[in-house]
């Protein structure tokens, strides 16, 4: 599971929390050093993480097979960041799920997105 979210302090602090009730996690995010992204890259790759937190550096351009459900905790800016980070699930065929937290906020910038991938969600 890919736990998409705004900012670094997000991602840090969701992983932290998840943690913190023993649900292991790792994060992604700019303001870790290289070697940190690649280690908890290569964690969740593996298996031994079943949760990467990570902001959009995580959206595009990674090979991350097998992810399973990719839950938007925080809606993204642009339609596009949206249908790359869902993109993630179901590689290859196969089947995901996608789960996107909205609020009172953020309605009009879903409604582009459904607009955007032509569904009523």
């Amino acid at each position: 599971m890919i736990i998409f979210v705004a900012t670094c302090e997000s991602c840090h602090k969701i992983h932290l929390m998840l943690n913190e009730l023993n649900i292991l996690s790792t994060p992604l995010h700019s303001k870790i050093t290289q070697s940190q992204r690649t280690s908890s890259l290569a964690r969740f790759r593996g298996g031994a993480v079943p949760i990467l937190v990570a902001t959009d550096v995580a959206s595009r351009g990674l090979d991350i097979p097998l992810v399973d459900c990719v839950i938007n905790f925080d809606l993204p800016l642009k339609e596009d960041d949206y249908i790359h980070r869902v993109g993630r699930t179901a590689r290859a065929g196969g089947l995901g799920k996608s789960l996107t937290i909205v609020s009172q906020f953020d309605v009009k910038r879903f409604l582009n997105i459904e607009k955007r991938i032509s569904l009523n969600l």
